[in-house]
């Protein structure tokens, strides 16, 4: 009769002596502070996929790693490790979730996580860094870690083929006084500044007792400020005044779904769509009409059915036409952009020089054959010349020479580069973002595209079946669109088109010039960097 008593009472000392531990697990300093650190990752996240387009709030940039640092302070490198893989996993999850929505999706999703898993370790390495360097001072931090993410951010933009989208800069690809130190720099001077920014103020939330210091940091940041911005003012007032007129250039956005690209039934259709949208927006009378990537329905050397068509139309209009399509040669396929004359002759073509990759081929196909039978595509092949377009008119006019980036080439900074050293004096980007439906994704999409004109100096137009058709001038600024209405959600998904005169510059910027000597002095700066802390280190083990 006295066992179920014992029992009970044994019982509640077990819960009183569990609750006890649990309590006072709650109130070790390690796990509240795991808490809080993964929280201000978090933020940190949060902060950072809010500055980017869409969402427009690009001043967040600057204070976003603040909260990563914060918990990144006084950690091992294997939790610096973790922390900045959490913060890195979440950044890539919230701007790039829209791979998931590309068809078949239930790959897609395993696509997506696999590119956000491989792109996080970026934030993880800086991380590494950030622990290596926590005990410098705030001069050397204010220099060496902005570095670090420059180099990273080059790495990650050019190795195993470059996945560039989602740089830092992009964030601040509308701030127009900012981003002009990219005609010198390239994208990477702008990821500086901004990770300098950061690195600033979180060490002047916690350095107030080594006022000599932050002083000498606090002087540093001025004048680089007062450089950075003082240059882009004074590109935006007095670099028009160098700009001639060149060519009028029509833009045709057809808004087709990506399902009813893909549906021969309904090829007749998208070719009518984009045939009527021509001939209305020649009552503008432009010199150079543009479709978009893979607007010219069916496969050339296939079918020519639509290639007659067009040819026939362009005749009929009298007026050059530039429009991608997909072209067979042999066993090979080619994502192409086509030229044709105002006499509807095919008179340059174009190859795709930069693939996508698990988009457009699959890597590494013949040493890891199961991925074909996880993603079904066969492959395309890819270019070999950097092709500059000449003569379009008879006129001796400025703007006679361009070149074309297809979908994605628009964020390869060596890309555009190349272009324009070989003679381009304006680009033409043509894509389909039909692809991402209504997501970041266009708006990604344009930030390079931005920083591309900036760089070079050059006027960029946008072809888009949808996304965002646009003309961008060698400021960057968005002077043109294809659009219903002025809110932002008017630019894509709707059909349309935007004609206007090109802005041509005759100088070649220093980047078009030299490339990224920015991100070998940042190389420089960073081996400098660990040269010094690893001799400090010796010096104080021997002393």
């Amino acid at each position: 009769m006295t066992l179920v008593p014992v029992a009970a009472v044994k019982n509640i000392k077990n819960v009183a002596a569990s609750n006890q531990k649990l309590m006072a697990l709650m109130n070790k300093k390690f796990f509240t502070g795991r808490i809080r650190d993964y929280c201000l990752c978090v933020v940190s996240a949060l902060l950072l996929v809010f500055s980017f387009p869409r969402m427009q709030l690009s001043f967040l940039a600057f204070v976003a790693f603040v909260p990563l640092m914060f918990a990144l302070d006084g950690k091992s490198y294997k939790q610096a490790f973790r922390l900045s893989y959490f913060c890195g996993w979440l950044f890539f999850v919230g701007i790039f979730y829209w791979i998931m929505l590309v068809p078949p999706e239930i790959l897609t999703v395993f696509g997506m996580i696999a590119l956000v898993s491989y792109l996080s370790l970026y934030f993880a390495v800086w991380g590494l860094g950030y622990r290596f360097f926590s005990q410098k001072s705030i001069v050397l931090k204010l220099g060496v870690l902005p570095a670090a993410w420059v180099v990273l951010e080059y790495i990650r933009g050019t190795f195993l083929s470059g996945f560039g989208w989602g740089s830092l800069c992009h964030s601040q690809s509308g701030w127009l006084p900012l981003i002009q130190i990219a005609d010198m720099t390239g994208m990477w001077g702008v990821s500086f500044f901004v990770m300098m920014a950061n690195v600033f103020v979180k060490e002047s939330l916690v350095r107030p007792q080594r006022p000599q210091g932050l002083a000498l940091a606090g002087l540093i940041m001025v004048v680089v400020t007062g450089l950075v911005f003082g240059y882009g003012f004074w590109c935006l007032r007095t670099y028009p005044k160098r700009f001639v007129p060149g060519i009028k250039v029509a833009l045709i956005q057809g808004n087709i779904a990506q399902k009813d690209k893909l549906s021969p039934a309904l090829w007749d259709a998208n070719y009518a769509q984009y045939a009527r949208l021509t001939e209305k927006a020649l009552e503008a009378r432009p010199d150079l009409v543009v479709w978009p990537e893979t607007s010219l329905p069916g496969y050339v050397n296939v079918d020519d059915t639509y290639l007659t068509r067009v040819q026939e139309l362009v005749a009929k209009i009298g007026r050059p036409l530039l429009l991608g399509t997909v072209e067979k040669a042999g066993t090979n396929y080619y994502n192409v952009a086509f030229l044709f004359s105002a006499q509807g002759e095919l008179i340059e073509k174009y190859r795709k020089l930069h693939l996508v990759p698990f988009g457009e081929f699959i890597p590494l196909r013949k040493q890891l054959p199961f991925i074909s039978s996880i993603i079904p595509i066969g492959d395309f092949s890819s270019g070999k010349e950097y092709k500059i377009f000449k003569g379009l008119t008879s006129q001796a006019q400025p703007g006679q020479a361009f070149a074309v980036q297809i979908c994605f080439e628009d964020s390869v900074p060596a890309i555009a580069r190349r272009f324009v050293s070989d003679g381009a004096e304006f680009l033409i980007n043509i894509t389909n973002d039909a692809w991402f439906k209504d997501t970041k994704a266009p708006f990604l999409h344009l930030a390079s595209s931005v920083f591309r004109s900036v760089e070079t100096r050059r006027t960029l137009i946008r072809a888009a079946n949808t996304g965002i058709s646009c003309f961008i001038d060698p400021l960057g600024r968005i002077y043109d669109q294809v659009s219903q209405g002025d809110a932002r959600d008017d630019l894509t998904f709707v059909e349309g088109y935007a004609v206007n005169t090109l802005y041509i510059s005759a100088q070649q910027s220093f980047y078009a010039r030299r490339g990224d000597l920015w991100v070998a002095f940042c190389g420089f700066l960073l081996a400098c960097g660990v040269l010094r802390t690893v001799f400090q280190k010796k010096e104080n083990v021997v002393g």
